[in-house]
């Protein structure tokens, strides 16, 4: 059984980008400094790296995790099923959910170097990652999906929607992807399409 667990990162604000190409795409200086200024305004944490969590490399979507995000030592060799949501403080896109890594399997706490990505003029911060899933269980959800933390449906409920990684129920994982499937929003990275039966189910199944 896999771990089923929700984190929370930036919306991908770009007007500049296609829905299906957000999170894949490396910044200007000038788009990760629009980045630090939301951190400057009190929402989230502090950078860009989340928004290269869909881009593929060599068959595989690799995600960076926030520090907060990051699971206990001991159970770092078992498999995972991980939800992105956006803050709720984030101006454009608050408290949604934008996508899923489905048998994501952590690779290192400490980070791994992104050496399929060149560095940004004026950036000092090097990209990294710290898990890796396959790219046709690996989806964005476009348009994200709607979420209230009191009401309990995608998650537990909660009084408040604080940082860091949060263990959400079979159940929880269930509901957000029937309800992306229902409201036609989940698409393969990819290649934008509608996702194929075999890995519908497949992802049904997590």
């Amino acid at each position: 059984m896999p771990n089923f667990i929700a984190i929370k990162i930036h919306y991908d604000h770009r007007q500049s980008l296609q829905r299906h190409l957000k999170y894949s795409k490396l910044p200007t200086a000038d788009e990760y400094n629009e980045y630090l200024e939301l951190y400057n305004d009190g929402v989230g944490g502090q950078g860009f790296h989340e928004c290269l969590n869909f881009a593929i490399s060599d068959g595989v979507v690799k995600m960076y995790l926030p520090p907060t995000c990051l699971p206990a030592q001991e159970r770092l060799d078992d498999e995972f099923v991980i939800f992105s949501f956006t803050y709720k403080g984030d101006r454009e896109m608050p408290a949604r959910i934008v996508g899923v890594h489905a048998g994501a399997k952590i690779l290192n706490r400490d980070g791994v170097s992104r050496t399929e990505i060149e560095a940004v003029d004026g950036i000092d911060e090097p990209f990294s990652y710290h898990a890796e899933s396959p790219e046709n269980l690996a989806t964005l959800f476009t348009p994200p999906i709607d979420y209230d933390f009191k009401v309990g449906i995608h998650t537990p409920r909660y009084k408040n929607w604080g940082n860091g990684l949060r263990n959400i129920e079979e159940d929880h994982a269930r509901n957000i992807i029937l309800n992306a499937f229902n409201l036609e929003t989940v698409k393969v990275f990819k290649t934008s399409g509608i996702l194929e039966k075999k890995n519908t189910e497949k992802l049904e199944k997590c």
